[in-house]
């Protein structure tokens, strides 16, 4: 019943940040892991990089934690952003945190309908990719 708790206060602090989604896998990390990936290229994504924070921590002495950030998207949707607002290099492409806490494996990202705030861009486009990946982060954690 303790660990129910401490899910759910966790996952309610993230939650808790609008731009942010996160999603609790049934999987391990590393069969989540997987299936995102496999899923990306499924839909014939390009991934541009995978940087794994879990890796960088553990150079420091600290405890291994599985954490990998997969960097991927279409190029010709990034290439139709930027030339609405070439500062949106900032945020793109997307992005998609896999991370292992206590035993369970969470996907978070950020909004990508959120960058109306920030750039001039297409809300068509960015209502299309907040579709896109909240389906397919929703596939990836069943």
């Amino acid at each position: 019943m303790r660990l129910f708790f401490l899910t759910i206060f966790f996952l309610s602090s993230l939650l808790a940040t609008p731009h942010l989604v996160a999603y609790k896998s049934k999987k391990s990390f590393s069969q989540t892991y997987q299936k995102l990936l496999k899923e990306i290229k499924k839909h014939k994504l390009k991934i541009f990089a995978i940087i794994d924070h879990g890796k960088n921590i553990q150079k420091f002495g600290k405890r291994r934690n599985h954490a990998k950030v997969i960097i991927f998207g279409s190029p010709i949707t990034e290439a139709k952003l930027l030339g609405y607002d070439m500062r949106a290099g900032l945020d793109l492409p997307l992005r998609i945190l896999i991370f292992e806490k206590k035993g369970e494996t969470f996907l978070l990202y950020r909004r990508p309908i959120e960058l109306l705030q920030y750039y001039h861009l297409p809300k068509r486009i960015l209502h299309s990719s907040d579709k896109f990946l909240r389906n397919l982060v929703k596939k990836v954690c069943k």
